[in-house]
């Protein structure tokens, strides 16, 4: 099968806080992250072409940092009971781009 990504994947472990069409604030699994956007999983469905708002911890040298920004829910489907999506970057709130280059440059 083909790669249809367009940045490498790499691992990721923590909580992300999200908010579904700045409705309600839902928490998820980070599962792997790339510049271009992140895998998760949660107990809450989340439909596709959702517009998400989400808030990464990401660690960094200086210590964990909070990168912010948009997107929307690219995928999802029901995996063991839980729901497994991607979230598709649109915007990287610009103070934030810099810690999120590093981290993915350090992995």
């Amino acid at each position: 099968m083909e790669e249809k990504r367009e940045a490498p994947r790499f691992k990721i472990n923590q909580l992300i806080g999200f908010q579904a069409n700045k409705e309600e604030y839902l928490w998820a699994e980070g599962l792997d992250i790339s510049s271009k956007g992140i895998s998760c999983i949660s107990k809450e469905a989340v439909d596709p072409s959702t517009n998400v708002f989400f808030m990464l911890k990401l660690d960094a040298p200086e210590g964990e940092r909070t990168v912010r920004g948009e997107g929307y829910v690219s995928h999802a489907h029901e995996e063991d009971g839980r729901c497994r999506f991607g979230i598709k970057f649109e915007r990287i709130f610009e103070e934030d781009l810099p810690f999120l280059e590093a981290f993915l440059s350090n992995r």
